[in-house]
């Protein structure tokens, strides 16, 4: 199966951003977790999940929180 292009170039960033986690030397980590706070502070986890709890508590007659 041949991956698409855009699925290779992140595999790729992937690599390279491995390659600083064998040694202390350098290190991404600030700037991962930035990247990662910047994503989730993106995501209304209240939407995402609204639709799932809706359907926990029909199906189950429970609430749900």
């Amino acid at each position: 199966m041949k991956k698409e292009p855009n699925a290779r170039s992140v595999e790729r960033a992937l690599d390279i951003l491995n390659c600083y986690g064998k040694n202390q030397k350098y290190s991404l980590e600030p700037k991962i977790a930035q990247l990662g706070m910047l994503c989730f502070s993106n995501l209304d986890f209240r939407n995402i999940a609204e639709p799932y709890m809706v359907r926990l508590r029909d199906y189950y007659n429970e609430s749900v929180s």
